[in-house]
């Protein structure tokens, strides 16, 4: 039998030796022992306990990437799901595709994407790879991808390019599986053009095909701007970008306009910080990361010039010309059909004529002026059908008239102002 009395005494010694630091020890110990306890009571019966356990942090993005019809909606929609005021969500809405929410749980993620597609909106849901995720996602081949490529309307000389990427990446594959030497092609890469003429389409069609290759690991794209980047005290705009490319790791982080970063007159601007933290982060992780930047091809020149890391780390540039107006009807014909809108010859020899009469106008849109069109021609429509009171289903199946088309806005020069008369 255990004597009591002489181990109590045993242990006063014990205490009274280790002096000050006795009670430090005794209570690690007990504390040691409580999580010890707590764990065992959790794991007995976790539906009493199950309310205790801390709250991780989400890691869903979600992404409009298209208003759709009912653009007021979504841009109220917006509001109520992010907090931000009336103007900043319409600005937000105006500038898709842009992130909604960032680092929210799956549930929150899924309830913003059943809210928005409701009202018409395209919505992606991107999360970081997962152990779960990562090795039982299927891949798609690289001929399925550069198919959906040779689908777009227009863009040979952007197509071929992009494929002389893909198959120089897969012959450096097969190099390295015979252990013979490489050439070395680099992922990045200088998007130029005008608006509306294909960047982010192909951008998100090459974080594709870089996963299909094998080049990165998941294959998404993260779309961002200057507004998502550049903070608006010191620290801030370094934090926000390395948010966007952790998030952006194993696919691309896409930048359009990414000479917004580099303004001419950059006194007290935050953009040449995020110039920065993108180029240390891109050297310290170029095995799993691609990064595109786009915009007008003058701009872009100042802003490669801006840090000398980037001439090294872009070494592939893009350039995307203007559509034709053959091209653009085409655009628009495809952009109707997925509307179940039908578009006659005529309609579509009376938009060719809009487009051939005003290339400048054209130029500042491209696909995007299409797609505002086919909203306006759509409302137009309407209006049409619903005077009546009723809409006939006969009418509806005729889909636009040339009645729809707007008229092309003509700025009126104001009379001069003075005694001066003109001649």
């Amino acid at each position: 039998m255990l004597d009591f009395n002489g181990n109590y005494s045993l242990f006063k010694d014990v205490l009274a030796d280790l002096g000050p630091w006795a009670w430090v020890i005794v209570g690690i110990v007990a504390l040691a022992l409580l999580a010890g306890l707590a764990s065992w009571l959790e794991k007995r019966w976790p539906e009493r306990f199950a309310g205790y356990a801390p709250e991780e942090k989400g890691s869903f993005y979600v992404f409009l990437t298209d208003a759709g019809y009912e653009r007021i909606l979504v841009i109220k929609a917006v509001r109520a799901l992010t907090n931000l005021g009336l103007k900043a969500s319409k600005d937000l809405v105006d500038n898709l595709p842009k992130p909604v929410l960032e680092g929210v749980s799956e549930e929150d993620a899924e309830s913003a994407k059943v809210t928005l597609e409701a009202l018409g909106a395209t919505v992606e849901t991107i999360s970081p790879p997962t152990e779960e995720n990562y090795f039982t996602s299927p891949t798609e081949s690289v001929e399925e991808i550069l198919a959906e490529l040779d689908e777009m309307t227009g863009l040979d000389a952007v197509k071929d390019q992009v494929k002389r990427f893909v198959y120089g990446h897969l012959l450096n594959r097969h190099l390295e599986e015979q252990c013979q030497p490489t050439v070395p092609i680099g992922l990045n890469l200088v998007f130029t053009g005008n608006p509306g003429t294909g960047k982010t389409t192909v951008a998100r069609l090459i974080a594709r095909l870089y996963k299909a290759v094998g080049l990165v690991s998941m294959g998404h794209c993260i779309e961002v701007g200057r507004v998502d980047l550049v903070g608006r005290w010191i620290g801030e705009s370094e934090q926000k970008t390395n948010e966007f490319l952790n998030s952006s790791m194993g696919g691309v982080l896409f930048i359009d306009e990414a000479y917004a970063l580099t303004p001419e007159d950059p006194a007290r601007d935050f953009g040449q910080h995020v110039v920065n933290a993108i180029v240390q982060y891109m050297e310290n992780h170029r095995d799993d990361l691609a990064v595109i930047v786009a915009g007008y091809s003058n701009e872009m020149e100042r802003f490669m010039e801006s840090n000398p890391g980037l001439q090294s780390r872009f070494q592939n540039r893009v350039h995307f010309p203007d559509f034709t107006p053959e091209e653009l009807v085409e655009i628009f014909k495809s952009v109707a059909h997925d509307h179940s809108i039908a578009v006659s010859e005529e309609v579509a020899a009376a938009l060719k004529d809009r487009f051939e009469n005003d290339p400048e106008e054209t130029k500042k849109g491209n696909a995007r002026l299409v797609r505002n069109l086919v909203s306006e021609m759509f409302e137009n429509m309407a209006i049409r059908l619903g005077e009546n009171g009723t809409f006939a289903q006969e009418e509806i199946t005729e889909g636009f008239t040339v009645d729809d088309i707007p008229e092309v806005s003509s700025e009126e020069v104001p009379p001069p102002v003075g005694f001066c008369s003109a001649g």
